[in-house]
């Protein structure tokens, strides 16, 4: 049996995969290769692996089962592509659903990096068993000076993405098209902090396929 079709309201992955109406060129380039990146679906991970990674965080210390639309929300990320959106009001359990799936990565020798736009942000992934975490800016001067070199086995994982304004993610974008990594966003629509970063999330947003419309 495959895995559940997402359908939470609070809670709903979106692979991006268009975006409609750009309103500049820096957002036409970032549409165009966020359209690429979430129709790529050579690093999905498997449905046997992520099973049994959701499998065995539900029983392990005595853990709890996932919802039917969580457990879909899991699959969905997992399989949406090079890139993908999770996106939920505030306190949604978006790191819990996240833990699964970083046992898979890990299990499947991928690199996993948190990442937000600032240090607290990011080290509240560690909740979900992200090891290694870094903050918006140190994280774009380590890519400018060829200190972080991801490949196609890393996995960045970027928290309140609704906080990122579009050039610091098309640059973003830009690595990935280079290296071939892959990016998991999550992003609270209530907490837009500027006008900037609220276009980010809403060029995001607009790539919502109607298949998986909840």
């Amino acid at each position: 049996m495959g895995p559940p079709s997402p359908s939470s309201p609070g809670a709903t992955t979106t692979p991006c995969a268009s975006v409609t109406a750009p309103k500049s060129e820096s957002s036409r380039r970032l549409s165009h290769k966020a359209r690429e990146a979430a129709l790529d679906h050579s690093q999905d991970l498997s449905e046997d692996a992520i099973g049994a990674a959701v499998a065995a965080v539900e029983t392990a210390d005595g853990g709890f089962p996932f919802t039917r639309e969580q457990t879909a929300a899991i699959y969905a990320l997992g399989r949406g592509g090079r890139l993908s959106l999770l996106t939920g009001v505030a306190g949604a359990g978006k790191t819990t659903l996240l833990s699964p799936l970083v046992d898979a990565w890990r299990a499947d020798g991928r690199r996993v990096v948190g990442m937000s736009t600032a240090w607290r942000q990011a080290d509240a992934l560690k909740d979900a068993g992200i090891a290694e975490t870094i903050a918006l800016q140190p994280l774009l001067n380590a890519i400018d000076t060829g200190e972080f070199r991801p490949d196609a086995r890393t996995v960045i994982v970027i928290d309140e993405v609704s906080q990122i304004g579009p050039k610091s993610m098309l640059r973003l974008l830009e690595l990935q098209t280079e290296t071939g990594m892959t990016i998991k966003m999550l992003g609270d629509r209530e907490q837009v902090q500027s006008i900037e970063a609220g276009d980010t999330i809403e060029l995001l947003r607009r790539v919502l396929p109607k298949p998986s419309m909840p």
